[in-house]
């Protein structure tokens, strides 16, 4: 797949979107790196399974570090759902 974002672009986070549900399979989310809760991480959710743990992964799956390295994440580490990209202005437009 197409990486959605790339690595100058600037994101608006709706940090309350997860407060009430669980993400979806699709979503665009950032996170605590589960390795380094000093890194955050910006990954596309790949799975959601019912003890509540989340899969990552990343759009550019050849280059990626995500759940295939580090497993699944407890929605816990999970910080908000990436809604625009704002920045360049060439790149404006929700995230999907």
């Amino acid at each position: 797949m197409f990486p959605v974002l790339c690595s100058a672009d600037f994101i608006m986070v709706d940090k309350c979107f997860y407060k009430n549900r669980l993400p979806q399979v699709g979503e665009v989310v950032l996170a605590l790196d589960p390795r380094s809760h000093d890194l955050v991480i910006v990954k596309r959710v790949s799975a959601v399974y019912p003890d509540g743990t989340i899969e990552l992964l990343g759009d550019n799956t050849g280059e990626s570090t995500d759940s295939r390295l580090f497993g699944p994440i407890p929605k816990t580490l999970i910080l908000g759902r990436v809604r625009i990209c704002y920045w360049p202005l060439s790149r404006f437009g929700y995230v999907r």
